[in-house]
């Protein structure tokens, strides 16, 4: 039905914003001039008061809502809802949150115990999402693609570094091995040898000898040992009563002794013979070298030679020899013989 006049009035617009129409007040609909405000005020009884259209050819006016309430449309027409009741058709489980990502405004469900919130950048939506962590396992910001991850856990022993120089900047478990100290900003001092004592050299720890240093060998004989007349023989050394670093092996090569650390050894040397007479010359050699010799004539006992030196390695791996010559047939006692038996020595007393 198209609009109509009811009745014909004599008022005249006085503003170009003036209307001439119907207008209901009191139940009676008469043709009159009024204005704009007059129109839109026709229904509306409080501040906040919304005007839509009820139908195609009516107008209604919606109530202002409460506090905190949200406006949606409900069966076609707008209308307010409590922003509680509007978030719970969205956000359906305890500690669902609302987020909005590259994928558009959505609920990032609730996480399970031990996660922790963060921004990716790398997974298929761009945007907040929760990371689940194992037992153990740190979050923690870094230099790599994505940013923020986890810190896996690690071995027993490990302790919490932080890093300047692995792939990506941040915190890194460091794990040594067994005796393996760490200073300053990631440095490592392996464990020091058997009786060596910690100490600060040009500033830093160190691992250094003590006074009564531990370490060294004491080396005998668990046999008798038969000798050649005329010739140097090397005493093979069958019992290692100590060894604290691998001086000597019953292995392969017995007769050797080698240094296992430079510094400066106190050696001792003794060999019980089992018959008198003749002659003898005791030596211990470093290599090819002569470092020491004792040698005398055996007329009435048996004869024993001994002899104790100081001497100083520079570095290690320096290899001793002990030989005995004698110029009549025998044997060398083995160590728990009389007179002291035979055995060999080497204590490090400085470094």
């Amino acid at each position: 039905m198209s609009p109509q006049i009811s009745s014909i009035t004599t008022a005249v617009p006085t503003t170009a914003s003036d209307l001439i129409g119907n207008m209901t007040t009191g139940g009676t609909t008469v043709t009159r001039r009024f204005s704009l405000a007059d129109s839109l005020a026709a229904g509306f009884s409080a501040a906040g008061d919304l005007p839509y259209a009820s139908s195609a050819s009516s107008r209604s006016v919606l109530a202002i809502g409460s506090s905190e309430q949200i406006l949606h449309v409900s069966a076609g027409i707008p209308a307010w809802k409590d922003s509680s009741a509007f978030l719970s058709t969205i956000l359906t489980a305890a500690g669902d949150v609302l987020i909005r990502s590259s994928a558009g405004i959505t609920r990032l469900a609730g996480a399970s115990s031990a996660g922790y919130f963060a921004y990716s950048t790398v997974d298929g939506s761009i945007g907040p999402k929760w990371v689940t962590l194992d037992a153990g396992e740190i979050p923690m910001q870094t230099t790599a693609a994505g940013g923020t991850t986890s810190l896996q856990v690690p071995s027993s022993g490990g302790f919490l570094a932080y890093s300047t120089v692995d792939g990506s900047v941040g915190p890194v478990w460091r794990v040594g091995d067994a005796g393996t100290m760490y200073y300053g900003i990631g440095t490592t001092l392996a464990a020091g040898s058997s009786g060596q004592v910690l100490k600060i050299d040009a500033g830093l720890p160190a691992w250094e000898n003590s006074a009564g240093s531990t370490v060294g060998f004491v080396l005998g004989l668990d046999t008798s040992q038969a000798f050649t007349t005329g010739v140097h023989t090397a005493i093979a050394w069958t019992e290692e009563i100590v060894d604290s670093d691998g001086f000597h092996t019953t292995v392969t090569n017995s007769t050797l002794v080698t240094i296992k650390s430079s510094g400066t050894y106190i050696l001792t040397v003794n060999v019980q013979m089992n018959s008198a007479g003749g002659a003898s010359i005791l030596r211990l050699t470093d290599g090819s070298t002569e470092i020491a010799a004792n040698s005398g004539d055996h007329t009435v006992f048996a004869p024993r030679r001994g002899m104790s030196l100081i001497r100083h390695f520079d570095s290690s791996g320096d290899v001793l020899t002990v030989t005995i010559y004698r110029n009549t047939t025998g044997a060398i006692v083995h160590t728990t013989g009389g007179g002291g038996g035979t055995f060999f020595s080497g204590w490090k007393i400085s470094p």
